[in-house]
């Protein structure tokens, strides 16, 4: 489908060829596809391997077998690979040039180098417009060279004006695992570092086992500062591989069971196998039942609400799975709000002489239509609403998590009410850490801003606000106007420079905090090291107002809003409360050496901790951050 002039071509003259073939063959008796034959056009694949083996050396797979006319079409060892007598594309267009690189494993930093085929177009140029880039998967146990050979993908980009590169992802019978992406990822960023590469308009697309392997790459890279893709096309997707294991003959299960990919069977390694995948169904769908619905919790789709998908699949398609886990993932992808286009196929056949079926093939794509949908779409770095579902410490969008148990997945679903200065961050789990950049989130102007999170993990989680157009002073409870507590602060850094607030959110609760800023809190008080040890030295620093000249240091064992003359602090300067006079330099600075007591009663304690600016005169000017000095347990 979707076929050039210049190759159809092409390729009738080697249907014509074929045909010839056959009827020299039949005249003298013998079948034209004789089972157990092995595919001649399967050695293009067949050398890239060799030629990679050579290089990276070999995984522990052991060969795949041949593919011949009786080969079975429904397992994923053989229906990703080049479909018996179908006559192969030109594998590049005629004016532009397909060129082999491999990437060096300094590079990819995995040990391995990473065997890629790209194209730069005829209208290609080094300083003008960038130009989008399309990323082409192959299928299980086809090379990086097999997109341009079973597709017109080079062409379609050729003509558009786009770069095309084909990727291995470390070796072809790999399913997507973490080794495998971070060599894709490599990949991908030479790509970018070596040629005029717009990196907002990142197109993937894959076949089959490298359709579910795009998908989960989108799914597993949301960082807005890193490499994201814009928009997806998936053909003939699989992608959950508990489901393929527990189909699969034990050969296909040797393969899953490799080091490289799970290193052991689903019954021990189900976090590897989830994580990899695109959506993972409950066991009791397997085999595929038509009702099956996927687990979104266990979803990696979850993540790709603001990724455009394209999906085609054909409905009579050779593996049973494949319709199934197209409308499941037709139906998560809408569920968290992403755009789709679904093109359902029916029979299709690969022409030839005889026709082969084409059912599980790249032919099911309409590769003009997938670059319609491709074209002008950017990568949406910073949705302000969006689900993430991570298999590691990360960043999206505005978020990122430091996961508290590895080996486990991380949840959180997210919305901003920009009108309301509103974070909603919910159903938040596994998460040691939260750190929200408001600005990323899209609030501005003048707080006070407003954050509710709830935890519904097993362990407390530690959320951090930074991002701020001002600094941020301290947080009250929403309506009822009580502070909140324990609140720390870090004065210095963050994206705008305004400091961050932090605060543990307990497990199985709900904060609804409403972040103010007082414009007379701006000095700036933080302590070295923090947590402090008994008996041992801290350092305090105090960076107040040019014009002022002393501060009072409040050590405090209580907080409280509490009103001293036109200020308002929240470190209670009563008893048992130390208080000391210090003298400011010229800059309104101060530093100076304390010794912690060496008393056992101290250990594991937190003291609120403030200053509190005066002029000349002793007039109170300004109010510090309140900082929270720790003593290690």
């Amino acid at each position: 489908m979707a076929r050039s002039l210049l190759i159809l071509a092409v390729q009738i003259t080697l249907w014509a060829a074929l045909a010839s073939a056959s009827a020299q063959s039949t005249a003298s008796g013998v079948a034209p596809q004789v089972p157990g034959t092995p595919l001649d056009g399967n050695a293009l694949d067949e050398r890239a391997r060799q030629q990679r083996i050579a290089i990276t050396g070999t995984l522990g797979f052991p060969p795949l077998p041949p593919i011949t006319a009786d080969s079975p079409r429904n397992s994923m060892l053989y229906a990703d690979r080049l479909p018996y007598g179908a006559p192969a594309d030109s594998g590049g267009t005629l004016a532009a040039t397909m060129t082999t690189k491999w990437v060096p494993s300094e590079l990819t930093g995995t040990g391995f180098a990473e065997l890629i085929h790209y194209q730069l177009p005829d209208g290609y140029t080094l300083f003008g417009p960038a130009h989008p880039m399309v990323i082409a998967y192959h299928g299980f146990g086809a090379s990086a060279s097999s997109p341009a050979g079973l597709s017109t993908l080079d062409e379609e980009a050729n003509a558009r004006d786009w770069i095309y590169v084909s990727v291995t992802g470390v070796d072809d019978q790999l399913f997507g695992t973490p080794i495998s992406q971070q060599n894709t990822y490599a990949a991908i960023q030479y790509m970018i570092d070596n040629h005029n590469v717009d990196p907002d308009r990142l197109y993937m697309v894959g076949f089959s086992l490298g359709a579910a392997i795009s998908a989960n790459f989108a799914a597993r890279h949301r960082d807005p500062s890193g490499i994201m893709i814009a928009a997806l096309g998936l053909v003939s997707c699989t992608g959950d591989w508990v489901m393929e294991y527990t189909m699969a003959d034990s050969a296909l299960q040797m393969w899953m069971e490799n080091p490289f990919n799970f290193d052991g069977p689903p019954s021990t390694e189900l976090f590897a196998y989830q994580a990899s995948s695109l959506l993972h169904d409950d066991t009791a769908s397997y085999p595929p039942l038509s009702s099956a619905v996927a687990l979104t919790s266990l979803s990696m789709a979850t993540n790709l609400g603001s990724v455009p998908t394209y999906i085609t699949y054909d409905d009579q398609d050779t593996l049973p799975q494949v319709p199934i886990l197209c409308e499941q993932l037709d139906t998560t992808l809408q569920a968290v709000g992403a755009t789709t286009e679904k093109v359902v196929m029916s029979g299709t056949v690969i022409p030839g002489i005889p026709p082969v079926s084409g059912t599980h093939s790249w032919e099911v794509l309409d590769e003009a239509d997938l670059f319609d949908f491709f074209d002008g779409k950017t990568a949406n770095r910073e949705p302000a609403d969006f689900s993430a579902q991570q298999d590691l410490s990360a960043a999206v969008s505005w978020a990122s998590t430091v996961q508290d148990t590895e080996g486990e997945f991380t949840y959180l679903d997210a919305t901003v009410n920009t009108a309301a200065k509103l974070i909603t961050i919910s159903e938040v789990s596994n998460a040691d850490e939260l750190h929200v950049d408001v600005s990323a989130a899209g609030l501005s102007g003048a707080m006070p801003y407003r954050v509710q999170v709830t935890n519904a993990g097993l362990n407390p989680t530690r959320l951090y606000l930074t991002g701020f157009p001002d600094s941020p002073s301290y947080m009250k409870v929403p309506l009822v106007g009580s502070l909140v507590t324990l609140v720390d602060s870090d004065p210095t850094g963050g994206p705008t420079g305004n400091g961050t607030l932090s605060v543990e959110i307990p497990a199985g609760t709900t904060s609804d905090l409403k972040v103010v800023h007082d414009p007379t809190w701006v000095t700036k008080l933080t302590t070295s090291p923090n947590p402090a040890s008994i008996g041992a030295s801290l350092d305090f620093t105090i960076d107040g107002p040019p014009a002022d000249t002393n501060v009072y240091l409040v050590v405090a064992a209580v907080e409280m809003f509490t009103p001293v003359d036109n200020l308002l602090l929240t470190a209670f300067p009563g008893p048992p409360s130390i208080i000391r006079f210090l003298p400011l330099d010229a800059a309104g600075d101060f530093s100076f050496t304390q010794t912690i007591p060496n008393q056992s009663t101290l250990l594991g304690l937190r003291f609120p901790t403030q200053v509190v600016t005066t002029d000349a005169q002793g007039t109170l000017q300004t109010v510090s951050n309140l900082w929270g000095l720790y003593i290690a347990p």
